[in-house]
Formats: C-alpha cells, structure tokens, sequence
C-alpha cells in the first residue's frame, strides 16, 4: 500500500451474513486515528430502478464511491464500507471509483443451516430461498477475495477476525480518474424530516417516502446519521461540529441519486441550528428544501424511547438507545425534552407538526398535505 494512502475496508456477504453488524464493531471499536464507516444500503435508496440496473447495483457502487472519496479528502485514513455488489460493480470500487486509495475486500459466509435460521426470522419464504440462492452461487463463484467463515460468533469475534484477515491480505489501489460528478437539469425539490432524539423522524421520513413513491413520484432516502458515521476526523475551524461535512456528503449522493432519474429527496435526521439548515440548502443548490419538524409531548416521548431501547425499529448503525436500562431511558428523555425545547427556540423548520397521538401512517399523510401545499411539484408524478 503507498505510504500515507488512505485505506477502504470492503465486507460483503449474503443477507443476515453479519457484515453490518461486524463493520459497525470494527469501526467503532477496534480502529483508532481518522476513521468513518458507510453502508451501501443507507445510500442506495432511490426509486424505480433503471431497467439498466437491476438490484441499483451501479448507484450504490457511484454513491458510495463519492463519499468514500469525499472522506478520504478530509482526512479519514479508514474507510469501513459494508454491503453487498455484484462482481462488475465491486471491481469498479476497486478501481475507477477509488483513485489512490487502498481497497481490500472480504467475503462474509455463514453455513446454510445457520444462515437459513437467520434469514427466516426476517424474511418471507421467498426472499429466504432466494438469498440462499445468491449464497450458494457465491460459495461457487470464486471472486479471488479473502473469505472468513463467521460460523455463528458474534459481531465482536467476527469483527476481531476480519480486522486480522484484511490487515495482511493485499491491496488494490484505484487508479481512476474518478468519474465526472453528474450534472442534471430539471425539477426537482428536497424535504427534510427533522426532530429531537427518539421523536420518530426516520419513521415518519420513510412513510412520507412510500407515500410520494406510491404517487409514483421518482424519489430518494438519505439518513444524515448514517451520513455522520465517522470518529477523528479533522475539524477545520469552519466547521467544528461537522455539518458542513455532512451537507457536502448529502449532496454527493443525491447528485448521484439525481442522475439515475430522482426527483424528490426525503432527508431525515437532526438539525440544531439554522446554520445547519442553510449548510444543507447550500449544498442542494438549485434543489429547494423545504424542512418539516416532528414534535412529541412527554409522555408519547417517553414511549417511543421505549420501543427503540427494546430494538423494536429499524437496525441501524449507531443506534445508542437499544439495550438501555432504566436510568439511561431517563437520560436520553431530559435530553431529548431539552433539545425540542432548543428547536422550539430556534426556528430552524418551515412546518412543524405535533405528533402525540399520529402513528406513522397519519403522521406521513399530514407531511405529505404541508409539503402539498407549499411545494409546486413538477416534473414526473
């Protein structure tokens, strides 16, 4: 590897293979110095895919590609990536899209039988054969990568293992020249979701998401967490706290997302500040965003922070609040009540909702109707 070039550590694997879980353990503790980790499924959500890339395969290799180098660029001296590529997609991370930057990959495998036991407590029956299909063909399609076997261990075991196993297999440096970024014209419009801690952003996000896709409305998904998963970067007096960073890595995607025919970009996430919000409009550039803030009362707080301590949401990267005892539920509510109390003061949304007695489906639909009347929609509905 040439000295001083930063380096991607790729894991793949079939579904329930353990590759998020082990990437997320690596990153966070077994790395140490400039590091960030990204999840190839948190930056391919856009919708319908292109007949010419079945499986959005080619988007999330572009999308990932960007911000891969866009951390690099700031300083990260480690890139943990995990999610799964077909084989010409993955070689051109490892080439094309990663100019001078190492990139080792691994191969997640489980045994049929556990990885059977896993699928089928997530999955349909069609979905469980379908990924033990796509298992098998790549236990015979040998791709040259360094395999590991997790066996049934743990992410902290598996992780422990992959570390070993990349730090002595060899590198591929890309030689590129990175692709040109995407310029497309046309309307478009940004709506962020936006709210305290545990509020149920991404749940309502989402939602409104389904809801503009079944209005057959071309659109995208990006988490600004799962954008922000990075430890020691740099701080450049600028931005001290990194949402300019994070603004910069939105628009990577979403001009990524654009160009494979997007026209409306859901965003979800926390904002604490109006300069948070302007970083992101700057960033858009001619993509106006519109910002909708969700809002709860104690008690349906209380009650949401509850189901995400139980695990009972999305399985997220990064998600401090699952497992969290009694003391800490309490903990992350004062904070969260002290943290609306800031956006109340601050002004930082268009649209504000109160949610207390909203589930998502309702909470959705009442965004949906702000976004109606506020937004003049063009382009393809």
């Amino acid at each position: 590897m040439p000295d001083g070039a930063a380096r991607l550590w790729w894991l793949y694997g079939p579904p329930c293979a353990g590759k998020s879980s082990a990437a997320w353990h690596l990153h966070e503790h077994l790395l140490t110095g400039p590091r960030a980790h990204v999840d190839v499924d948190q930056v391919g959500m856009s919708y319908p895919e292109r007949s010419d890339d079945p499986g959005r395969h080619v988007l999330k290799t572009r999308a990932a590609g960007a911000l891969v180098r866009r951390l690099a660029s700031v300083g990260a001296r480690t890139v943990v990536v995990s999610g799964v590529l077909d084989p010409r997609s993955l070689h051109a991370l490892r080439t094309q899209e990663t100019p001078g930057i190492a990139v080792t990959s691994c191969r997640l495998r489980v045994g049929e039988q556990e990885l059977a036991r896993r699928l089928r407590a997530r999955y349909d029956p069609a979905d469980v054969e379908r990924a033990l299909e796509e298992a098998r063909a790549a236990d015979a399609r040998a791709d040259g990568n360094p395999v590991l076997d997790a066996g049934a261990d743990g992410p902290a075991e598996v992780a422990r293992r992959v570390r070993q196993l990349l730090e002595s297999a060899d590198a591929t440096v890309g030689t590129g020249p990175a692709p040109a970024a995407p310029f497309v014209e046309g309307p478009a419009v940004a709506v962020l979701v936006c709210g305290t801690t545990a509020v149920g952003t991404s749940t309502a996000g989402f939602a409104l998401f389904s809801a503009l896709l079944d209005r057959e409305r071309p659109s995208s998904f990006l988490d600004l967490a799962q954008l922000s998963l990075w430890r020691d970067l740099p701080a450049p007096v600028d931005d001290p706290d990194g949402s300019r960073l994070t603004a910069a890595c939105v628009a990577d995607v979403w001009r990524q997302h654009r160009a494979a025919g997007a026209r409306t970009l859901v965003l979800v996430g926390h904002v604490a500040t109006p300069a948070d919000v302007r970083h992101l409009r700057a960033a858009l550039g001619d993509v106006p965003l519109l910002v909708c803030r969700v809002r709860a009362g104690r008690s349906a707080l209380l009650a949401r922070i509850r189901e995400r301590t139980l695990g009972l949401g999305p399985a997220l990267a990064g998600d401090t609040l699952v497992g969290l005892d009694a003391d800490g539920v309490r903990d992350v509510l004062d904070r969260a009540l002290a943290s609306q109390q800031q956006l109340d003061a601050a002004e930082v949304a268009d649209v504000v909702l109160d949610t207390d007695d909203l589930d998502a489906a309702a909470t959705a639909e009442r965004l949906l109707a702000a976004v109606d009347r506020r937004v003049e929609w063009a382009g393809p509905s």
